[in-house]
């Protein structure tokens, strides 16, 4: 332990806490430049080293891919070969990764297409078109992102946007909102599928927690009951999504 202990620690006793932790929830606020990444590092680091969590056990999600790919060069400098194990990916990764693990329960085929951005709205705009609709296909596109990010039904517009989820089924296909909110339904539905997920996220840690939106909130407290080691790290000063 003395020997880890150089490594496995951070500047102030804060961090030392943080790191340290070890059993239920932790919350960790923290403002720009105070060493938020350092301390999720040393954390994983830690969890592995004294064995309290396999790989297989930890996941860490971030925002965007240059987060997760910065999080995993971190771990793969401090621990080498054993950071392969570990999950560190998007929120939308995460979904998808459900989602193509459980594509027949989800209700997908197997070989289900994500569609990017300008598919979606060539999709859209057909929908639109066929059904003699003079909507802004925008201002549509917008309304189905926003009602998938709150998990509800849009209030307006709602047979567009039927007709638009029908099209997607029809293509095999869900757009970049559908993976976490269905992933989110098929952890609702399925208790197995759920059991599975979970014993990949025993350690959940989440970094800028502020941001999440009510689809990714959901999704972390399915894969994190109440008992959970889930460690989130934020700021609600940096909240960049405030008009939600």
């Amino acid at each position: 332990a003395e020997a880890l202990a150089p490594v496995l620690s951070g500047p102030n006793p804060e961090q030392d806490e943080a790191i340290a932790h070890e059993q239920g929830p932790l919350l960790i606020v923290a403002g720009p430049g105070t060493g938020k990444t350092r301390t999720l590092v040393q954390r994983m680091a830690r969890l592995l080293r004294e064995g309290r969590a396999l790989p297989s056990e930890i996941t860490a999600i971030t925002f965007t891919r240059k987060a997760a790919c910065e999080l995993r060069e971190r771990l793969s400098d401090l621990l080498g070969p054993a950071a392969r194990g570990l999950a560190v990916q998007t929120f939308h990764c995460l979904g998808l990764e459900v989602l193509r693990r459980y594509a027949a329960a989800a209700g997908l085929p197997d070989n289900f297409t994500v569609l990017d951005e300008t598919a979606r709205q060539a999709l859209l705009g057909q929908v639109l078109e066929a059904r003699g609709e003079k909507t802004s296909c925008a201002r549509v596109a917008n309304l189905i992102s926003a009602s998938k990010a709150a998990l509800v039904e849009p209030a307006e517009l709602a047979e567009i946007v039927h007709a638009y989820q029908g099209a997607l089924t029809a293509a095999g296909a869900v757009d970049f909102d559908d993976l976490v909110g269905r992933a989110v339904q098929l952890l609702q539905a399925r208790e197995d599928v759920l059991h599975e997920a979970r014993r990949r996220c025993r350690h959940l840690l989440v970094d800028e927690y502020q941001d999440i939106n009510a689809a990714q909130y959901r999704l972390i407290r399915l894969l994190a009951p109440a008992d959970s080691h889930l460690c989130v790290v934020g700021d609600p000063d940096q909240a960049i999504y405030g008009f939600r």
